[in-house]
């Protein structure tokens, strides 16, 4: 709905849960709007009770013969219609009263605030819609990169791979979900998409990452030293110095 902001309750980098408020618009509008349909639907039982009424007395009326069945006819259609018409007040109060709960936004999801644009006084409106806030789910990262078409023979939908994250000095296993259908002609190669547990919120979206095509390597197995990642001043992404067989991007 479009409306005045009037509390913002959560801001940039604060976790939220599914069902929290997030944010509310003036509802004054609204109530009022609850209060119009509420007074319609009374005047609307008002008119069914004396179309009954009429009814009711037209009906005998022509048992006694008094009225012709055209009367009667009437009387039995003006109270169809005021019943109709409290069917039809009874749903505008009920839209009334939901446009009144509209005013207050809950998170869909449990998440993280990754963004607020709007704040307390600012309007926003429906059409065009106004985005106040951006909840990321970030509990689950997607990993984007892209190898050789060469190695498409040493990776497999549903395999694990190992994706190392420089900036924290992290290696975790990654989930391959995706593999894209085509192949650059330029570069000749290929995007595959995995995804990566971040049940701690320790990684965050964009940074830079080492993908090796091979599952991580078990606890009791012999360390491996870290990749040793260094900036690349032709290029925005981390370059490697690895075997070639490992590719990075950013997830």
């Amino acid at each position: 709905m479009s409306g005045t902001l009037t509390a913002v309750m959560v801001e940039e980098g604060e976790k939220v849960k599914k069902g929290q408020q997030l944010f509310r618009l003036d509802s004054r509008g609204t109530r009022l709007g609850v209060n119009q349909a509420e007074t319609a639907l009374e005047g609307a039982v008002i008119g069914r009770d004396n179309a009954k009424r009429e009814l009711e007395r037209q009906r005998v009326l022509a048992e006694k013969g008094t009225i012709s069945p055209a009367v009667l006819e009437r009387a039995e259609a003006a109270f169809n219609a005021a019943s109709n018409g409290i069917e039809a007040a009874e749903v505008a109060v009920s839209m009334a009263r939901r446009y009144t709960s509209d005013s207050a936004v809950t998170s869909p999801i449990d998440g993280v605030v990754a963004r607020k644009l709007k704040s307390v006084g600012e309007t926003v409106t429906m059409m065009p819609p106004t985005t106040v806030l951006v909840v990321q789910d970030q509990s689950v990262i997607e990993l984007r990169a892209r190898i050789p078409e060469t190695t498409l023979k040493h990776v497999k939908e549903g395999e694990l791979i190992t994706a190392y994250f420089g900036a924290l000095d992290v290696t975790r296993p990654a989930t391959v979900v995706r593999i894209q259908p085509t192949v650059d002609p330029q570069s000749r190669t290929i995007e595959i998409v995995a995804d990566v547990d971040n049940a701690d919120n320790l990684l965050r979206p964009g940074m830079y990452v080492e993908v090796e095509l091979a599952p991580p390597i078990a606890k009791q197995a012999p360390a491996v030293a870290p990749a040793t990642v260094t900036p690349d001043t032709k290029s925005p992404v981390a370059s490697a110095k690895r075997k070639p067989a490992a590719a990075k991007e950013t997830p």
